[in-house]
């Protein structure tokens, strides 16, 4: 349940990335001289993953880095693909911003995100992003607007309507604030239930696939 009891700076609003569903590392076992072979498997693993973490894009590396909260690190890394002037990709400049706001240099976070906006008005994970740094500087109606401007043009963002909820109790309207959290439950559950039917879909796909060219003579 939304505990709304708590402030928006405890609670922390849903800042929008680029990418999702990463897994933070766990620390690695290393194979040394002695260790039971029965860990084998797991020597394996992190080994295919140690792997597959150089494959990764930058986005994904400093993603990863936001989920272990260095933020310092991920802004450095994603910098890096910057040109002098600060332009690169619109991904990795959202994500800066992110780091930004959760380094408190709010006002820094602000210049990329409008920046941003400029560039490509009408972007939702802009939008929210913007509102919630208005609702870390007590701005919780502008706030609001922002965010209501995010769910208009991407109707089934989960973000948006969870930092409405937190808006809305900033302004002593909990009501408000309960529907807004409902809605964020509701957008959660539809967005899992596409995901599961597009992984469904492309199973039954490949099943029909794979029967075709068995039966094929």
């Amino acid at each position: 349940h939304c505990n709304l009891g708590q402030q928006p700076h405890l609670l922390m609003c849903y800042f929008s990335h680029t990418l999702y569903s990463l897994c933070t590392p766990k620390r690695r076992v290393h194979n040394k001289a002695g260790r039971n072979q029965a860990q084998s498997p797991r020597i394996i693993w992190e080994h295919i993953r140690g792997v597959s973490n150089v494959c990764l894009s930058v986005e994904a590396k400093a993603l990863r880095l936001v989920k272990r909260r260095r933020y310092a690190q991920a802004a450095g890394l994603l910098a890096a693909q910057l040109d002098v002037h600060g332009r690169g990709p619109a991904t990795s400049r959202n994500l800066i911003a992110v780091c930004k706001a959760k380094l408190g240099e709010l006002h820094e976070a602000r210049n990329i995100l409008q920046q941003l906006q400029h560039e490509k008005p009408g972007d939702p994970r802009v939008l929210n992003n913007l509102g919630n740094l208005a609702l870390l500087e007590d701005d919780a109606r502008t706030a609001l607007k922002l965010y209501r401007e995010a769910t208009r043009l991407s109707p089934w963002a989960a973000e948006p309507r969870f930092n409405m909820c937190l808006a809305y109790r900033e302004l002593g309207e909990i009501e408000k604030a309960l529907y807004s959290y409902h809605e964020f439950v509701l957008a959660k559950r539809i967005n899992f239930l596409g995901k599961a039917l597009a992984v469904l879909g492309g199973l039954a796909a490949s099943a029909a696939l794979i029967r075709a060219w068995l039966l094929h003579p």
